[in-house]
């Protein structure tokens, strides 16, 4: 029997047609359309895991999965072979042995995603961007934003929170920046709750719009409670831009 060999994967994906990155009953994910066509290429079944759980409409800059197999693959020729069975909303970029013990999701150390919002109404950007005519600046939201970091508690963040084990998360970055006729958010930590990211846009939106400061995020905060805070922006902005692994 030949050894046992474990392979890493960078992929990007258009969000727009699938219900999320995990696999559902009755419902069409990227993990299954991947999970599909490797399983046509290796000949056996294969065990998927991404190492982050985008919901639906979400896109993905840089989505990580692994899978296990005992073939020796050619990555040149691996990746042809799997894009070309891949629709065209999702491609994979890249392969690369990992060891045996590296697993997507619990050896990532941090997630980054981006939100991006446009000031002008484009039709091609309409799938990939959240418009708003007239948003607040990027000094008025990151006067606002400080706050997250020194807090790690975002019940009021997320739905359902008392389902989930535990509502923490620690934040190692979050920043917005105009870029033309862009305003973009982008945000780094260890693990994010669902519909966590979306929620703080809307909120930060919200507050700036209102003339509050970062008191007004704090307590917010610290109600963790879900309709204390404000209406979670469309998915169709949010990205997933990079996995983090290592130190």
């Amino acid at each position: 029997m030949d050894a046992i060999r474990n392979y890493a994967v960078t992929i990007a994906y258009d969000g727009t047609n699938y219900s999320g990155w995990q696999i559902q009953a009755n419902a069409d994910s990227v993990q299954q359309r991947i999970k599909d066509a490797l399983q046509k290429i290796l000949r056996h079944e294969v065990t998927l895991t991404g190492a982050g759980r985008t919901d639906t409409g979400v896109h993905a800059l840089g989505q990580t999965a692994n899978f296990k197999t005992e073939k020796e693959l050619d990555a040149f020729q691996f990746l042809y072979s799997l894009n070309s069975m891949l629709p065209y909303d999702i491609a994979v970029r890249d392969l690369r042995e990992v060891p045996l013990s590296f697993d997507a999701r619990h050896s990532a150390v941090r997630r980054s995603y981006i939100y991006v919002i446009s000031r002008l109404k484009d039709p091609f950007r309409y799938k990939y961007s959240h418009y708003l005519y007239n948003p607040p600046s990027a000094s008025e939201l990151n006067a606002l934003t400080d706050v997250l970091i020194r807090n790690n508690d975002f019940a009021s963040f997320t739905k359902n929170a008392e389902k989930q084990q535990h509502t923490l998360c620690n934040l190692y970055s979050a920043s917005w920046r105009s870029h033309r006729d862009f305003l973009v958010f982008t945000i780094t930590g260890n693990r994010f709750l669902h519909g966590m990211v979306r929620t703080i846009v809307g909120t930060l939106l919200r507050t700036a719009e209102e003339g509050g400061n970062e008191n007004d995020i704090q307590n917010i905060l610290d109600k963790r409670d879900r309709t204390a805070a404000g209406e979670a922006v469309p998915a169709k902005g949010l990205f997933l831009r990079k996995v983090h692994y290592g130190k």
